[in-house]
């Protein structure tokens, strides 16, 4: 407290000095002495220089707040006899925030700083609790307990074993949230980009989302506005990082109906030992436009060098591949029709082959020219040799691909506000069938600033 009153003091003395010689011809000086004398004292009180400035003129600042609320009359319930068992309905919310910094340097060079918050972990994960839970009791009836714990305990180990989660999701905005209730902040993306020979190059440098720029999609790539199912934002089979690390994003673009995209990043998103396990993509984008209807379509193909185990042999594999189709394309009367199919490596993945098709038509046809209604329909084609499918029907329960529904009406209350009611209607869930299906009602507020 001594200190800042003295420092305080000082500049107060220093602030007097100056107006005093400023009234005072005999103490007057000349402009550029007074500010020599102000950034001395500043200098000599504070201890260092001062930082540079910089114009804060030219900076974008954009952002968003999503609120989603899922809930289910039955969240999971069993077609068996096997295991009296079930959970009630549930209702959970999730909230997220997005601040993104733009900042230009020179000439077709920028900075970009992406700040996430956002809390809850949302309805899946207590439809996924609800699955293991059930899914491990009727194992340990059927198959016999031999770990030699309480029986708690052997079902709460199984559970984790298990790791059986929904294939396509309920709520990409949840993902990534930490414990229910909690919410952090963090840095989702931070990078720089400079686009060169006039714009037949562009570099992104720095913690990316490779998803930002491949496997991309006109109608059904962004749960903020768009489909909420994971499987509906990027194809299931394609085994993109771990999380947003340390890449880079290469766009070539020769011609304006054509342009070329790489990515290469860490695998595991990790920052010591980068590209140890590596990820890279290859897209090429063909981009027609006929009358004005634009459309792209999107041929990919990717490997992941992460630790992966052949399920056949047991064996580590150097990498894991696969490729794939993403297409959209605008038709007459405000409708856009999307459809995507991928294909991974039969000797790793869960998921073999997935594919989703929908479309999205605007509000001009009854008046509503800011609002947009969609729908889409996914499947995701089980790898029938993979170990926990072959645990579950060794139990006598029977697998089989997801389907996942979902349909949506994005209602723009201003240029600054939507809210979108939901429904996802899930079949097979997890890749179960003696799951009955489960329906998921949900409504999503989003709050955009500029």
């Amino acid at each position: 407290m001594k200190k800042k009153l003295w420092v305080t003091c000082l500049l107060l003395f220093g602030f007097l000095v100056i107006n005093c010689g400023a009234s005072n011809p005999s103490y007057a000086a000349s402009d550029e002495e007074l500010e020599a004398r102000v950034k001395e004292l500043e200098n000599v009180v504070l201890g260092h220089k001062r930082h540079p400035k910089h114009p804060l003129t030219d900076l974008n600042i954009t952002g968003g707040m999503t609120g989603i609320i899922q809930g289910s009359s039955d969240v999971a319930g069993w077609d068996t006899d096997e295991v009296d068992w079930s959970t009630d309905g549930s209702t959970h919310a999730t909230g997220s925030m997005d601040l993104v910094l733009e900042f230009p340097i020179g000439d077709n060079h920028m900075a970009s700083l992406f700040l996430e918050a956002g809390a809850g972990d949302g309805l899946q994960a207590v439809i996924e609790e609800g699955i293991n839970n059930g899914v491990a009791g009727i194992v340990l009836n059927n198959m016999g307990d031999e770990s030699g714990l309480p029986i708690d305990e052997a079902r709460a180990e199984l559970e984790a074993e298990l790791g059986l989660g929904l294939l396509h999701g309920t709520n990409d905005d949840a993902i990534g949230f930490g414990e229910s209730g909690e919410s952090n902040v963090h840095v989702l993306e931070a990078w720089f980009e400079g686009s060169y020979f006039d714009e037949l190059f562009t570099l992104t440098v720095g913690k990316v989302d490779l998803t930002n720029y491949l496997e991309a999609n006109a109608v059904a790539n962004d749960e903020t506005a768009q489909f909420l199912s994971s499987g509906f934002v990027n194809n299931l089979t394609v085994d993109f990082p771990d999380d947003n690390g340390p890449g880079v994003r290469l766009n070539i673009a020769p011609v304006d109906f054509l342009e070329i995209n790489v990515g290469v990043a860490d695998a595991g998103a990790e920052w010591d030992n980068i590209f140890d396990d590596g990820f890279c993509m290859l897209e090429l984008n063909v981009k027609p436009e006929i009358g004005g209807l634009e459309g792209n379509y999107r041929l990919y193909g990717w490997l992941s060098d992460k630790d992966h185990e052949n399920i056949d042999t047991g064996e580590k594999e150097d990498y894991g591949t696969g490729y794939g189709i993403s297409a959209d394309q605008q038709l007459p009367g405000g409708l856009t029709i999307f459809g995507r199919i991928g294909v991974a490596d039969d000797d790793i993945y869960a998921v073999e082959t997935a594919w989703s098709a929908g479309d999205q038509l605007g509000g001009a046809l009854w008046g509503r020219e800011d609002d947009v209604i969609a729908c889409a329909y996914g499947e995701a084609l089980i790898n029938g040799d993979y170990p926990v499918w072959q645990t579950l029907e060794e139990a006598n329960l029977t697998v089989g691909d997801e389907q996942h529904f979902e349909a949506y009406y994005s209602l723009a209350v201003n240029e600054n506000i939507t809210i979108s009611p939901d429904v996802q209607l899930i079949n097979n869930p997890a890749g179960i069938a003696d799951i009955d299906n489960i329906w998921v009602l949900g409504t999503r507020a989003q709050i955009n600033f500029f």
